[in-house]
């Protein structure tokens, strides 16, 4: 004995942790390979020492365990524990020296003392081609004893990566393989900083060896889980949660309890032989994952309960044949080994008991029959049962609806018998019981007491439960603590203000008077006339006051944090002399300190916090003067509940106090949705339900009644854009009018991700407006240009956070409408008309105004285009400056006459490029293509930035470029985009919905110049083509803000369409890249 000790250096204990910490320090200076005697016997001491460490200190090593101590003898059975690590169940007589302690034990790195082993063997054996899609064979290996005995080792683990490694050309790792090991581990995969694959565990207690890590990383990655790998898997959580409670707590309360939860989970009626869905995890387990339960109730340190325990969910007596021996034979084999007395025994269900509480438990009856009960035998070995308790006692005995002197005599139970199961818990619910049904006896009391202002003091108990709950509302922890302690009393707070809607009283302060308005749910304060909605009075000021004042005062008062001691003793001292309970007091007394405490980053003070209630909701504005803004908010269960309308540039106390009185009234009292204000009705009012298309009413339809009904739909959140169309008169249209549509003013309301946005667009001058918050330039100097589109939205500026806003001024915004220039209209409030997108050059101002009502005001195609007939090229979206910087440009084209040229294009070749776009849309150029440079940089919003150095690093050296091709064949076209970067070739769609149709290889095909192509890349109608390039030249830095949108762009073929160099190499001349 005394040897073992000496080989681990270390004194006689029973501390595990302190056992394997020697043992890791001791076999690093005895290497299998190069003192494997020392090795042997310090392993054989090793293994003794983990024996004599489990076993209980009171017996000699080689005795049985005896039950646990918490949990009495549930029946007469004879206790005959077999040594905790019996050999027959637990190693192979030919590896008993190189097996190591399954899950905790130091990692041997060695794997040469793990060649021999059962696992290792049947994996050599079986890891060959034909297994590798056996799901069957790996799933009976990794639940095998042998592996589930080593699986943590390191060194047991390389051997395995050694193998995979040596039969690598023979047999890669196959799907079934990756799957178990997946499986076996609980792993799930992730991509570490550097992209590398890496893999953790869901299991509790487990760690992923490096070898096993390193195994995965260079294997292909796995398959999507079966609904059978996930009932194996949750089979294994189920089974390293078991062994980390063996380990750790113990079979207390707590883990018997656990070990119910887990064996219900593999019951009969949950063994499935085929899950199908991977949601019917929980309730559902495949017949392999008993083995693991097998394995561990065959070498866990189990008490006399956990085998009583599995004995009685299964009904082990009576599995002898069928099914249930197929199943639970096993485990029935070893309940008997460990335990043979239940054999014999028959479990106890005490019906006779349960009889009896049904009928004196609810009621209060005559206290003998109650006594009689708990002095009955059966009553008591009840009691003592951890299996009636769990599921009886636990769970239905102890309530508020239980008569007090039952309760009474079932606490007096388990104080006589601590030990007994879950006796602390039971004793802990049933203190909680007393104490509500005291406290629900206080609530009763308090709501009929009487109620009037003669009432009004903080020596009548109801009325101090009305003050502390709605004198604080910003104070979160005190409204938890009294919604359950002291609850707000409607009934008695409805009878005070029965009578009165508010009631006024006066304290003195520093000379002056504040005067407090009560309201049922706020108190108002008020000194010098002025409203006084910011805490201001310090912890020295309150000290001068006396008791009452100091109460009347305390919501204005504000703390600092190094203040929190001194001010808790002061209010304790003070509400200990009010109608407050005793137990109350300390808590109250720290909940409101910390609620009145100001933190230190705030440095101008608390918020002004202003209220307003409408019948039993309580509403409130709070301005922060560091930050100068506003916002709404509504208290419910103690929180604020924000509203999303934020109000900025609120620079003084004085406007927020007057902003936050005016913006509370219209949120209790919203302006109505009226129309009726228009003096003209629109022509046209164009509607977008969500999830649906664009309807449209017009003529003697559109009525005040019909757009108030729009407005409100639109204000529920019902319809995502909203467009009311003028007709303008006919004096004010100074431009031609516009081919196929008329020329309008159109009022447009949107809807985005619950934002709100005004636009308001004017053909006849081709500008747009936008309502914005501030009377602030919005954008940069006016030569500058813009892209307009959806990935880069209107300013913020022009967004509200809800349409609360925008419908206090409804009729100030409809007014917009009979003014010619909207930057005349008066200022609404806050808010500004304002010219959005400005600094256009008059040249080009048509093109741009198109793309905006398209891109900002989602205008239909057919509602805003641009003529085929007009000019396009470049320099109507780029200044000089760009031009400059594209230098680089090259434009080819090939006429119907043969001719072919390629030129490159500078800052003074516009004219040849709008000639040669104009010349195709004629039939005279039949071919032309536009290809420029690009950067990196705008696409890093598409690309992960691992995907995008790697295509960086396939064009290095070469030129990075984005090209446009337009091919002409008769009166049809085709525009083809290809982007270097993303190595894409991409066809504009021409009809959206037969793309969206097209499945698999059967799509309408057609031909064009000679050969066969979808026919919804054909277009016929140059209009939508034309209007497109102006997108897509608006957008020449990063194309794939355009090409990227759903439906708009298709491959040449839904199948086997060919790769981008091919494409490529059609139409832009030969660049060769590096595909390795």
């Amino acid at each position: 004995m005394s040897d073992l000790w000496s080989l681990l250096q270390i004194p006689p204990t029973q501390d595990l942790d302190a056992i394997k910490q020697a043992y890791a320090q001791q076999s690093r200076l005895h290497h299998p390979e190069e003192d494997p005697e020392g090795f042997q016997r310090l392993r054989a001491a090793y293994q003794e020492a983990l024996k004599l460490a489990r076993q209980p200190a009171a017996k000699a090593p080689p005795a049985p365990v005896s039950p646990e101590p918490q949990t009495p003898p549930i029946s007469p059975l004879e206790w005959e524990a077999p040594p905790i690590w019996p050999e027959e169940e637990t190693f192979s007589k030919d590896t008993e020296d190189t097996v190591v302690d399954f899950f905790f034990s130091p990692q041997t790195s060695d794997r040469d003392a793990f060649r021999t082993c059962e696992a290792f063997q049947a994996f050599s054996k079986g890891y060959v081609k034909e297994n590798q899609k056996n799901w069957k064979f790996w799933m009976e290996y990794v639940t095998s004893p042998d592996f589930l005995t080593v699986s943590q080792e390191e060194g047991f683990c390389a051997l395995l990566l050694e193998t995979v490694q040596e039969r690598q050309e023979t047999c890669p790792p196959g799907p079934a393989f990756v799957k178990s090991l997946f499986t076996a581990y609980c792993l799930s995969e992730f991509r570490d900083d550097q992209w590398q694959r890496c893999f953790r565990t869901n299991a509790a207690g487990l760690t992923v060896p490096n070898a096993l890590s390193e195994l995965l990383a260079s294997a292909p990655p796995q398959k999507q889980l079966t609904g059978n790998d996930y009932a194996m898997q949750a089979a294994f959580l189920n089974y390293y949660h078991l062994r980390s409670i063996d380990e750790g707590i113990g079979w207390n309360d707590q883990g018997l309890h656990a070990l119910q939860n887990v064996l219900d989970r593999f019951s009969s009626a949950y063994i499935k032989d085929n899950c199908p869905d991977r949601r019917m995890t929980e309730t559902a387990r495949h017949p392999l994952g008993l083995r693991l339960l097998n394995h561990f109730f065959a070498t866990a340190h189990l008490t006399q309960t956990c085998y009583e325990i599995a004995w009685n969910t299964y009904g082990l007596q009576q599995v002898l044949m069928g099914r249930s021996q197929i199943l639970y034979g096993t485990l029935r084999q070893l309940c008997l080994e460990r335990c043979p007395a239940l054999a014999a025994g028959k479990q106890e269900r005490f019906p006779e008991v349960t009889k009896a509480y049904n009928l004196l438990a609810y009621e209060e009856k005559h206290p003998d029959e109650v006594d009689a009960l708990f002095d009955r035998e059966d009553t008591q070995r009840a009691l003592l049962n951890w299996s009636y308790v769990e599921h009886n006692v636990k769970n239905h005995w102890v309530g508020p609806y239980r008569s007090p002197h039952f309760l009474q005599r079932l606490r007096a139970f388990y104080e006589a018998h601590p030990d007994a199961p879950y006796a602390s818990a039971i004793l802990n619910e049933i203190q909680w019981v007393i104490t509500q049904k005291q406290q629900m006896d206080v609530d009763r009391e308090d709501a009929l007491a009487p109620a009037g202002p003669e009432r009004i003091s903080f020596t009548c108990r109801p009325f101090l439960r009305h003050w502390l709950n709605v004198a604080f509302p910003l104070c979160r922890t005190l409204h938890h603590y009294l919604e359950q302690n002291l609850p707000y009393s409607p009934e008695w707070s409805g009878r005070l203000f029965s009578a009165a809607p508010t009631y006024t009283h006066t304290v003195p302060l520093d000379g002056d008077m504040v005067e407090l308005v009560l309201f049922p749910h706020h108190i108002e304060y008020s000194l010098q006339g002025r409203e006084r909605c910011r805490p201001f009075l310090t912890l020295s000021q309150l000290q001068e006051l006396n008791g009452d004042t100091v109460l009347w005062l305390l919501p204005l008062a504000v703390f600092r944090p190094d203040q929190q001691e001194e001010a808790t003793r002061f209010l304790s001292d003070l509400l200990a002399q009010t109608a407050l309970p005793q137990p109350h007091v300390l808590p109250v007394t720290q909940a409101l300190v910390g609620g009145l405490t100001l933190p230190e980053e705030e440095e101008s003070g608390a918020p002004l916090t202003l209220f307003q209630e409408a019948g039993d909701t309580l509403y409130g504005a709070q301005w922060w003067p560091d930050d100068q803004e506003m916002q709404l908010f509504q208290m419910q269960d103690g929180a604020m509940l924000y509203r999303p309308d934020l109000y900025e540039n609120v620079t003084s106390e004085e406007e927020a106090l007057s902003l936050g009185r005016e913006l509370l009234s219209q949120l209790i009292a919203p302006p109505p949705l009226d129309c009726s204000s228009l003096t003209h009705l629109p022509e046209h009012v164009y509607f977008w339900p969500n999830r649906s298309c664009e309807e449209e009413i017009s003529g003697e339809n559109v009525t005040v009644p019909a757009l108030n009904g729009l407005f409100e739909q639109f204000a529920g959140g019902e319809l995502s854009r909203l467009e009311l169309a003028f007709d303008p008169p006919v004096w004010d249209i100074k431009y031609e009018a516009f081919p196929g549509y008329p020329c309008r003013r159109s009022l447009v309301f949107l809807c985005k991700d619950g934002r709100v946005a005004c636009l308001y667009f004017d053909d006849t001058t081709q500008f747009f407006y936008a309502l914005r918050r501030e009377n602030q330039n919005i954008g940069p100097e006016k030569t500058a240009f813009f892209n307009l589109t959806e990935d880069k939205p209107l300013p913020e500026l022009c967004w509200f956070d809800s349409f609360f806003s925008l419908q206090c001024h409804l009729k100030d915004i409809l007014s917009v409408s009979t003014l010619r220039d909207p930057k005349k209209a008066p200022p609404t409030g806050r808010y500004f008309w304002a010219e959005s997108w400005g600094g256009v050059y008059r040249a080009n101002l048509r093109v741009k105004y198109m793309l905006a009502k398209r891109e900002v005001g989602q205008f239909h195609l057919e509602r805003a285009y641009v003529p085929v007939e007009v000019p396009l090229g470049p320099e109507a979206f780029s200044g000089g400056d760009e031009l400059s910087r594209r230098s680089s440009l090259e434009l080819e084209w090939y006429t119907d006459t043969g001719e072919h040229q390629i030129r490159p294009i500078g800052p003074y070749d516009n004219a040849l490029v709008k000639q040669t776009f104009a010349q195709f849309f004629q039939g005279q150029v039949v071919r032309m293509r536009l290809s420029w440079p690009v950067f990196p940089a705008p696409y890093r919003a598409h690309l992960a930035p691992d995907v995008l150095e790697a295509k960086l690093k396939r064009w290095e050296g070469k030129p990075l470029q984005s090209h446009i091709v337009l091919l002409r064949d008769g009166n049809a076209a085709m525009l083809l985009c290809l982007q270097d970067l993303l190595q894409q070739a991409e066809y504009f769609v021409a009809d959206y919905w037969t793309y969206l149709d097209v499945e698999g290889k059967k799509y309408p095909k057609g031909t064009f110049l000679g050969k066969t192509v979808p026919t919804y890349l054909i277009h016929t109608d140059f209009v939508p083509l034309r209007n497109q390039l102006d997108l897509m030249l608006d957008h020449m830095d990063c194309l794939a803000d355009v090409t990227h949108r759903f439906g708009t762009f298709a491959d040449e073929k839904p199948v086997k369409a060919r790769d981008y160099e091919t494409i490529r190499r059609e139409f832009v001349p030969e660049v060769s890249v590096d595909e390795s």
